[in-house]
């Protein structure tokens, strides 16, 4: 009995405790609906004010709570259509487009939300997905984008061929298969269709830029496409300013473009502007706003860490984002970096790179100096690293440069021996270049032995002898090779030659050697005459032209 009513009170508690949680839960529930209702009748209340940025941000709160509600996505669009943010009002169109597929006119704004956001991939691949019948109830805009996405193809000439001759989009159409005429075009700039005007605009700017090299009308071109279609043509004002070195101008608008709005192009430009003004924190700011979910996400952040390191002059941070982002630029911002990160790399393709595009520019000028010091290390080092190759193509850079550059050419003379392309003309301008080098005589004299020309290694031991600070020593090497050529007479003159020029024991020497080698007589009377080799000389006289015994008894 006790038991009974034990069991009885706990289920009696049990059941209490479930109610209160049923009715907390309960409670909690109704707040959070009550709560989420609030969030939805603030931003009803703001978009209906007119407050739209209060609006997007309480709309957006209740979205994330309740996905599935249309009226809070169909205040968000008609906000992003009126503020002309035109990608981010496709984007809210097609959620509702999922979210309710039979509605054709939420199809409707979705086309059009594309059309205005200038973005034929998609549209392509939205009316890939309709009948034909749907097709042909939004038939300019279905012609243009097949003409934007296919354009030479015989399926998109029939298409765009149906389109009224008299309209604005076949005109359009006439105009661009032609690039021009300006004229054609200044038509379009001035139609009702917003869109049509912008292409127009910006297909103005690329010519006026790029072939009658008006830059004015370029830039007035682009200015007036902002104005229509700010979102869109911002980013392109920016890059036509960065490419024309307006750094400044090209920050004002940089920092006027939405993060998503920019491409991989518009970042790494607004990232250069950043790092010429020396602004770290802008960077890092920047390379913030880089969305995880881009592809090149990684290798953005890292080219931007890359230029931050560099102006807070950390090397090893700047060399490691450098080799991840992979992003080489010859832009003057992209060339001082990899010229920063060849010099502390050591890292000789990179530097031939870089020096191959500055080669071109006042840069090169200024910094030749520092240029010429930094070039000289990488040299010397690249010789003890056994990467002659390498090196010899920094070098070849520097061979036209006055002063002459002696290590430069050194190293190209050492690769194209070692290759077999090594030239005569190479050879005769580096001698002419460094008269009182051996080296280059020397590879001269090999090229001669090479292709067995007497006379032009004849030719050349005497220039070596004219130009060496030692001419005993090259005028014996010449001895030595006619006596090789057998030509006994010519040598010894050489010999003679060498002793009228140098009246010591040494020169002496030379003359009983050749003696001793070849018999010759005259040789050996000429090294009899000094006291210390007479012995020696009379030896060798008595044992090849006089009595045997008589020289073995001297």
């Amino acid at each position: 009995m006790k038991k009974s009513k034990t069991l009885l009170i706990l289920l009696l508690v049990l059941g209490v405790v479930i109610v209160l949680g049923l009715s907390a839960m309960m409670g909690v529930m109704a707040y959070r609906r009550q709560k989420q209702t609030f969030l939805f009748k603030q931003g009803e209340e703001a978009y209906k004010n007119g407050d739209y940025e209060l609006a997007k941000q309480k709309l957006k709160a209740y979205t994330r709570r309740d996905p599935s509600h249309e009226q809070s996505w169909l205040y968000l669009a008609d906000i992003y259509e009126r503020q002309l943010l035109w990608r981010d009002a496709a984007m809210i169109w097609k959620r509702l487009v999922n979210l309710n597929v039979l509605n054709n006119d939420y199809v409707k704004h979705n086309i059009y939300a594309n059309y205005h956001a200038h973005d034929f991939g998609t549209l392509d691949k939205i009316f890939s997905n309709l009948s034909m019948e749907k097709q042909r109830e939004y038939f300019e805009i279905y012609a243009l984008t097949q003409f934007f996405q296919h354009t030479n193809t015989d399926a998109t000439d029939r298409l765009v061929a149906m389109l009224p001759q008299d309209g604005i989009a076949a005109q359009m159409v006439r105009v661009f298969k032609h690039q021009g005429p300006i004229p054609e075009l200044e038509k379009l700039e001035n139609c009702d269709d917003p869109v049509i005007q912008v292409e127009a605009l910006m297909q103005d700017a690329f010519i006026s830029e790029y072939r009658t090299k008006d830059l004015k009308r370029a830039e007035d071109c682009l200015r007036k496409a902002a104005k229509i279609n700010p979102d869109l043509c911002r980013a392109p004002l920016g890059d036509f300013l960065f490419r024309n070195a307006r750094y400044k101008d090209a920050y004002e608008i940089y920092k006027t473009v939405r993060p998503q709005m920019m491409t991989v192009g518009n970042i790494i430009n607004y990232a250069e502007v950043l790092f010429l003004s020396k602004d770290a924190k802008a960077l890092s700011d920047l390379e913030n706003e880089v969305h995880h979910k881009r592809r090149s996400a990684i290798l953005l952040r890292a080219y931007i860490q890359s230029l931050q390191a560099y102006l807070g002059k950390d090397t090893q941070a700047m060399i490691k984002n450098y080799r991840v982002a992979q992003i080489h630029r010859t832009t003057p911002v992209g060339l001082l970096l990899s010229y920063a990160v060849a010099i502390d790399d050591s890292d000789i393709p990179l530097m031939v790179s870089v020096l191959s595009q500055w080669r071109k520019t006042k840069i090169f000028k200024e910094k030749q100096a520092e240029i010429l010091a930094n070039t000289r290390k990488m040299l010397a080092t690249a010789l003890e690293d056994d990467k002659l190759e390498d090196a010899a193509k920094l070098a070849q850079m520097f061979l036209s440069k006055t002063p002459p550059e002696l290590l430069c050419w050194q190293i190209v003379v050492l690769d194209q021996m070692k290759r077999g392309t090594i030239t005569e003309k190479l050879l005769q301008d580096a001698c002419k270049l460094f008269p009182k080098e051996s080296f280059f005589q020397t590879q001269r004299l090999r090229l001669e032995f090479s292709k067995g020309d007497r006379q032009g290694i004849l030719d050349i031991y005497d220039q070596m002898i004219a130009t060496s600070n030692t001419p005993i020593r090259e005028r014996y090497r010449k001895v030595l090779y006619l006596e090789r050529q057998r030509l006994l007479d010519n040598a010894f003159q050489e010999l003679q030659t060498m002793m009228k020029e140098d009246t010591s024991l040494v020169s002496a020497k030379h003359c009983l050697g050749f003696g001793i080698r070849t018999g010759k007589k005259e040789a050996l009377n000429a090294a009899a005459a000094f006291p210390e080799l007479a012995e020696i000389a009379q030896f060798e006289m008595e044992r090849r032209y006089g009595d045997l015994d008589k020289a073995t008894k001297c």
